[in-house]
């Protein structure tokens, strides 16, 4: 066999788990966005009714369009649908990897070791019954990919750590590494922007050049918008995740040196690497449901 394996093929199953998550996530942060948006104009179309007559029916079309975010956000479960199937997704991935590189529970025979990991794959479904009956898979495709059954088939011990520090070790340090960067920054600029709009409404307190209606009106303005951008940066927690993804980051990077040792045993190096990985996943479940 020859060395030339691209990067892992999961279970279909992941990657219908996964683009269910995704299409949930981005619903909830569009629906909050949206709603977060709407207050935002609200408070500015009150503020112009003081100015422009006839702007009140701009108000009250802007607060219908509230309610009806506000009714399909709430009751439309696109929050859990996101924290369950991306818990799938992520269960279905650590499993794979310890599967392909023989670590436990699959450090046991080829054929002892399918039969695990296919019921293992039907006890997570049957925790998530209520998701499971959206991920059917065509049953040509097998639980068990190709590129799964050629990984586990190496029999080169040093090349087969290769493949996992390269596709699974080195991924992980870099996507983690990258959010913690991406999360830190935007955190930053969020910031800045709340402090400048209570600057500024600090400074509006104290001038005269406007009306005391058309004053308040601006400081209730820069007020809801910060408000705004405090709920968004809450919800997304940018700077937890970016110090959670930090240490989670220099953890992957001892992992990496671990493996480097002469003495790693692989089987027992890639239980460890999991562990760690399921464990950040667990804290980030966690995290959300606080």
């Amino acid at each position: 066999m020859t060395f030339e394996l691209k990067k892992l093929r999961y279970p279909e199953l992941f990657y219908k788990a996964d683009n269910y998550s995704n299409t949930n996530q981005k619903v909830f942060f569009i629906l909050l966005c949206l709603q977060l948006l709407l207050t935002v104009l609200i408070a500015a179309s009150t503020l112009l009714v003081a100015v422009y007559d006839g702007f009140e029916y701009a108000t009250r079309a802007l607060l219908l369009f509230l309610l009806c975010a506000v009714v399909v956000s709430g009751f439309a479960p696109f929050l859990k649908r996101w924290y369950l199937a991306r818990s799938l997704a992520e269960s279905i991935k650590t499993l794979s990897w310890r599967y392909v590189m023989n670590a436990a529970p699959f450090n046991i025979n080829d054929e002892l070791a399918a039969g695990l990991f296919v019921e293992r794959i039907r006890e997570l479904l049957e925790e998530n019954k209520d998701m499971a009956v959206m991920f059917a898979t065509d049953s040509s495709q097998g639980v068990i990919s190709d590129s799964m059954h050629a990984v586990r088939g190496i029999e080169d011990k040093c090349k087969k750590k290769e493949y996992y520090l390269k596709y699974r070790v080195e991924d992980q340090e870099q996507w983690y590494l990258a959010k913690a960067k991406k999360f830190s920054k935007t955190a930053f600029c969020i910031n800045t922007l709340m402090i400048m709009c209570i600057i500024a409404a600090i400074l509006l307190s104290y001038c005269n050049s406007f009306s005391l209606q058309i004053g308040n009106g601006l400081i209730n303005l820069l007020v809801v918008t910060c408000v705004a951008l405090l709920t968004w940066t809450s919800t997304k927690r940018y700077r937890d995740l970016s110090n959670s993804y930090s240490w989670t980051n220099i953890d992957v990077i001892l992992l990496h040196e671990q493996f480097k040792s002469p003495t790693c045993d692989v089987s027992n190096c890639v239980a460890d690497a999991e562990n760690a990985f399921s464990r950040e996943h667990a804290s980030w479940l966690a995290r959300k449901d606080n």
